[in-house]
């Protein structure tokens, strides 16, 4: 089966869960030859909903939206009707389509391709994710580049654009001017040693922002902060933007409303930049400063055609520090995995972000964050020790008894053998 990558992609917010058989996906038919190929695809979409490409799947071929995602590894389609889709793929309409006989569980929109390592693909160990099948069959560079250019207006409506280039990106984006390294291959995982909000450098252990991972992710649009973080991030933020009027309401800063001015009124003075420091290496990092347009998304609808409104792009996490397209946009962004570095660059389009240069300090081995727990393994062997030592204690009960009756006992009370004092005296 060959999937065909196409330019235009509408975008599809929806997320629901699908059980789909697996689909027997072919990559096409590049070129192959002795120097690495590269491949560009146009990203389009709404902000808040992801970045998405289109491809064709089947014989004949039947389009799809799919959301390009750095924090999963599947490629997945709806394989299913259902009522929150458009559309789904309709096996018995593909002459070759390939039944594989396994289920796969996986939440996904109408469709995506995840591009993060191996040990995110599930069922687990069973499925080469498609990007590893490119790299491995056509002799493509192990690394691509995401060009995420951000909010334009189409026809009143808001509208994102970009590029993912498979491959060396040199035509599209510069060489990368800061670099920080991919801790762990599952997630792209990055260590974060500090953050600000303009000025204010926030009073927080640099640990908090890595608890319990920090990770670069393309398929998530908001900027995400685990619990402690997010309160003492926005309590800033709150402070700075404090002189607006009217205030911004508690639901605005929640992330459930939505705040509206006249398209005469300049109000980005009123919000400060935000900076997220990488570890570039164990004692260096440089920042990232975002601007209020990268944090501050358009709105879904604005109220009427004399205002823009917008929402904000930054909410609570439970599982860690997201650097989603709320701090991508404004950059050229490479996920080197033959080398285990995310390299960063200024981007031709996209909101004014600020790359900073690199700059050694201190060790950054204290943000780095160490679970505390006790695997499952060692919890099996606690337990069954507790269960031989209960079924054990009548054993060890009566070897006692008879240890103390037997041995102890007549050395410490020592007793004439009854033998001894039945005789009689015969003096």
């Amino acid at each position: 089966m060959t999937v065909a990558v196409y330019p235009f992609c509408p975008s599809i917010g929806l997320q629901v869960v699908f059980l789909f058989k697996l689909i027997s996906l072919a990559t096409g038919h590049p070129p192959v030859s002795t120097q690495s190929p590269n491949f560009a695809w146009n990203l389009h979409g709404k902000p808040g909903d992801g970045y998405y490409t289109e491809v064709e799947i089947g014989t004949p071929p039947q389009k799809f939206s799919l959301l390009v995602d750095t924090g999963s590894s599947n490629l997945a389609i709806a394989g299913a009707p259902h009522e929150e889709l458009d559309t789904y793929f309709a096996t018995n309409n593909s002459s070759t389509y390939v039944d594989l006989g396994k289920d796969v569980k996986v939440e996904y929109t109408q469709g995506i391709v995840g591009l993060a390592f191996s040990a995110l693909a599930q069922p687990q160990g069973k499925v080469t994710p498609w990007f590893d099948g490119l790299v491995t069959k056509y002799n493509v560079e192990n690394s691509f580049t995401f060009q995420l250019c951000g909010p334009y207006k189409e026809k009143g409506m808001s509208r994102h654009h970009g590029k993912l280039i498979i491959g060396s990106s040199s035509d599209v984006c510069p060489s990368a001017t800061a670099t920080s390294p991919i801790r762990r291959a599952w997630f792209y995982e990055v260590l974060v040693v500090n953050m600000a909000v303009g000025n204010k450098v926030l009073d927080i252990p640099c640990v908090s922002y890595n608890t319990d991972k920090s990770i670069v992710d393309s398929g998530t649009s908001n900027f995400r902060l685990p619990s402690d973080v997010f309160k003492v991030l926005v309590a800033e933020l709150r402070m700075q933007t404090s002189a607006l009027v009217p205030p911004l309401s508690e639901n605005f800063w929640s992330g459930t409303e939505e705040v509206c001015w006249p398209f005469d009124r300049e109000a980005w003075d009123a919000f400060p930049n935000i900076t997220v420091h990488l570890a570039h290496s164990n004692t260096s990092a440089f920042p990232i400063t975002i601007p209020p347009q990268s944090y501050l998304r358009p709105a879904p609808d604005a109220l009427n055609d004399t205002t823009d409104c917008w929402v904000l792009g930054i909410d609570e996490s439970q599982t860690g520090t997201v650097l989603g397209a709320v701090i991508l946009e404004g950059l050229c962004v490479t996920f080197d995995r033959g080398h285990s570095y995310i390299g960063f660059s200024k981007s031709s389009c996209g909101p004014n972000v600020v790359l900073g240069k690199i700059y050694n300090s201190s060790d950054w081995s204290s943000c780095v964050y160490m679970p505390n727990f006790v695997d499952g393994l060692t919890i099996a062997s606690y337990v069954m020790g507790g269960l031989l030592l209960l079924l054990s204690l009548p054993l060890i009960f009566a070897s006692l008894r008879w240890t103390w009756q037997s041995v102890l006992r007549p050395q410490l009370y020592p007793e004439v053998p009854f033998l001894t004092l039945d005789e009689p005296n015969t003096t």
